[in-house]
């Protein structure tokens, strides 16, 4: 029976000869939201940090934010440059 032992968010494993489902979370959304933080902090430290922001608050809001789910998901690995972005 061909299928795939990958779903979206989770791993499906069939064992043949008995019934046997396994359904396990895989960590790659975790994994993502890891980065884009990392990406956010970097941002923040290097460009807003860096050009002399230094009011608190804004510090804060800035690294609270996460930029990267108000991008269109074609343009999120840019989301967090020192950039324009569409």
């Amino acid at each position: 029976m061909p299928c795939s032992p990958f779903h979206r968010r989770r791993r499906i494993l069939l064992v043949t000869g008995c019934v046997a489902v396994a359904i396990v979370p895989l960590n790659r959304p975790a994994a993502a939201a890891d980065r884009m933080t990392e990406l956010r902090q970097q941002m923040v430290d290097e460009t807003v940090v860096a050009a002399g922001v230094k009011n608190p608050r804004v510090i804060a809001a800035m690294r609270a934010t996460p930029r990267h789910e108000f991008v269109p998901a074609a343009d999120r690995k840019e989301a967090y440059y020192d950039m324009a972005i569409p």
